[in-house]
């Protein structure tokens, strides 16, 4: 028979605090629906008619989430950061992401825009990105 052997004792990788939050992360956690990022710079940006002003929240909402998710999928992995172009719209998208919706139609109106054109360049580079790493 052999000698039994010595095992070292497992240590988790987080704190007892980071443990006790991930319950809570994960019942929190909404799947990626990807073709609302698709379809929402759409209506912001190439409806034949602007949303109207009841729905505008909404989406600047949604578009708001769309960017701070792509923003998040693009850095997550430190072996594999942006290139330079991902980057500049990574800056582009945070700083969208600090204006509030303004009051007024036409000025939210605009920041809907915005969001929509930061969220296609996100996906347009974090594609690229994809491409060339293939």
């Amino acid at each position: 028979m052999a000698a039994p052997r010595t095992v070292e004792q497992w240590v988790p990788h987080h704190d007892a605090a980071t443990l006790r939050d991930i319950p809570t992360k994960a019942k929190a956690w909404q799947p990626l629906v990807v073709a609302d990022i698709f379809n929402d710079p759409d209506l912001a940006l190439e409806s034949p008619a602007p949303p109207p002003a009841d729905e505008l929240a909404a989406l600047i909402g949604r578009l708001h989430e769309h960017s701070r998710r792509l923003r998040d999928i693009a850095v997550a992995d430190p072996k594999f950061p942006p290139s330079d172009e991902l980057a500049d719209v990574i800056g582009q998208a945070t700083a969208l992401s600090a204006e509030q919706e303004p009051a007024d139609y036409r000025p939210a109106l605009g920041l809907a825009r915005r969001l929509g054109y930061v969220v296609h360049d996100l996906l347009d580079e974090m594609i690229t990105t994809l491409r060339d790493t293939e």
